[in-house]
């Protein structure tokens, strides 16, 4: 059984899920892991769901919280798509990822993610990069997204 870069985490803090982050990649371990800031979970086949990018990773760990520090989904399968249901307008969500290297090192990463139906008139679009702009790298300009301003 491999080592695990899990902790006992209590219920994260609402601000961002980013307490008490490790990284102690060793030189060989190429761990790369990303993740888009938006996603539009509208059944248009274009970034409906969440879906981190994780490569060079012995075990991976994805959990997902909302806006009460609620866990609402988790998974051990690497780049595995969520998609949440009943989100009207626009959705702030928070995430948290652990990975584990072939070589023992422990990757993790937090941040937030919007589930969106329409860009939210008070954020700049700027804000957010989709799946879709992903270049294996890196997020970059333009999205093919195209959503309203919300009301």
């Amino acid at each position: 059984m491999g080592v695990s870069c899990k902790k006992k985490i209590e219920k994260p803090p609402v601000t961002i899920h980013c307490a008490d982050l490790r990284t102690d990649i060793r030189p060989g371990d190429n761990v790369f892991v990303s993740a888009p800031t938006a996603f539009t979970p509208n059944g248009d086949g274009l970034n409906d769901g969440f879906r981190p990018v994780g490569v060079n990773a012995q075990s991976y760990s994805l959990k997902i919280y909302d806006e009460n520090s609620e866990e609402v989904f988790q998974t051990v399968q690497l780049n595995a798509t969520w998609t949440p249901t009943g989100v009207s307008k626009f959705k702030k969500f928070y995430y948290r990822i652990n990975i584990t290297t072939s070589n023992a090192s422990c990757v993790e990463k937090c941040g937030e993610v919007y589930a969106l139906k329409c860009f939210p008139n008070d954020i700049d679009r700027a804000h957010f990069f989709f799946e879709d702009q992903f270049n294996g790298n890196t997020y970059s300009e333009p999205t093919a997204e195209n959503l309203p301003i919300c009301n």
